[in-house]
């Protein structure tokens, strides 16, 4: 009996004791979810969280981490670097000379109307410049650089990609890829490494170059627009479209087709079989000696007045025009120049268009070529 009395009050005080069990009714204090940083005046660093977040920055130069996630994030003022990483992100630079780096993901990236510096890393990436003098990058990916006004550089990199420069003098390098460029307004320069890409270099001084080694044959467009415009094909069979102005369009290798349109042109076919089409004005068309691989034919040689064009042939410091000769194709207007060495003719070029009746040597112009072995 007195040990029942004497454990009575420890049964009791065990009742009142928490020894680490929990009972079937007690309810756990429910974890407060984390808030995302909070941007202040002052030029911030500010590292989200990996979910789908939305931020706007305030008037610092800020540094913003979006983390992996579908993010939205405005620098609004100041010269903010925000770098989207993982996800499907839209970053805004706003006001100020902007960094926006994309990362992973189809990310969309607009810089506002400063100068700011675009890089859309991995995935298909649009990137939008604004009135300033903006710096894009693609990335890998299928690409979109509309970079508005302002002096802008795109560079589109792999994939097949889209450049857009706007108004102002742009540089547009698309890199490999089946790549359409459109410089704009304003004197640009529109480079591509593929083989069937797309050229247009708006009004303006342009110039447009393919520099591709020719694994396919279709070929790539070069349509320089109004302006004296430099347009130099690549490997495959291009075609090149000068336009208004005095162009100079060079068609390199391949089978190319030539329009040097309204102005005084200057057409040089390369390697392959070319036609060159010289339009309205004096032109000045080329052809060479060796004769390369291939022909030359021109449809619209004008022989006489003001618009008269001129045939150059680039030769060694041995052949003259006595080595030439013109005849005329049986049963039409056409006419083909000849150079004879010996017991061999070979043919230079092949005129035809209808205005060829006249054609003669004194259409013809020497040009002494110094190869580098000669140098």
């Amino acid at each position: 009996m007195l040990y029942l009395l004497t454990m009575l009050p420890l049964l009791m005080l065990g009742a009142l004791v928490d020894v680490g069990g929990h009972d079937d009714d007690e309810t756990e204090t429910p974890v407060e979810p984390v808030d995302p940083p909070q941007p202040t005046s002052g030029d911030d660093v500010l590292d989200l969280t990996d979910g789908d977040d939305t931020l706007a920055a305030l008037y610092g130069d800020d540094l913003v981490y979006a983390g992996d996630g579908d993010d939205s994030v405005d620098g609004n003022g100041g010269n903010d670097t925000l770098r989207g990483q993982g996800g499907d992100d839209h970053l805004g630079g706003n006001l100020g000379e902007d960094k926006l780096l994309g990362g992973e993901g189809n990310d969309t990236l607009d810089g506002g109307p400063n100068n700011d510096k675009m890089d859309g890393d991995a995935g298909d990436d649009s990137l939008i410049g604004g009135n300033g003098g903006d710096l894009g990058h693609g990335g890998t990916g299928d690409d979109v650089l509309d970079l508005g006004g302002g002096n802008d550089s795109g560079y589109g990199q792999s994939g097949n990609d889209t450049l857009l420069g706007g108004l102002g003098n742009d540089l547009l390098d698309a890199g490999p890829g089946l790549d359409s460029l459109d410089g704009g307004d304003g004197n640009d320069t529109l480079i591509s490494e593929g083989d069937s890409d797309t050229l247009i270099g708006g009004d303006g001084d342009d110039v447009l170059n393919v520099q591709s080694y020719g694994s396919t044959t279709s070929g790539s467009l070069l349509d320089g627009g109004a302006g004296n415009d430099d347009l130099t094909g690549g490997g495959a069979d291009d075609t090149l479209l000068g336009g208004d102005g005095d162009d100079q369009l060079y068609g390199s290798r391949g089978d190319d087709t030539l329009d040097g349109g309204a102005g005084a042109d200057t057409l040089v076919g390369g390697m392959g079989d070319d036609v060159m089409t010289g339009g309205a004005g004096a032109d000045v068309f080329w052809t060479d000696l060796p004769v390369s691989e291939g022909s030359t034919t021109i449809t619209d040689f004008v022989t006489t007045g003001d618009e008269a064009d001129v045939l150059q042939v680039g030769v060694g410091s041995d052949v003259t025009l006595d080595d030439l000769s013109v005849v005329a194709v049986d049963g039409t207007e056409d006419v083909q120049l000849f150079y004879t060495d010996g017991d061999v003719s070979t043919e230079l070029a092949y005129i035809t268009g209808g205005a060829t009746s006249g054609f003669s040597l004194e259409n013809v112009v020497l040009v002494e070529v110094v190869t580098i072995e000669e140098v």
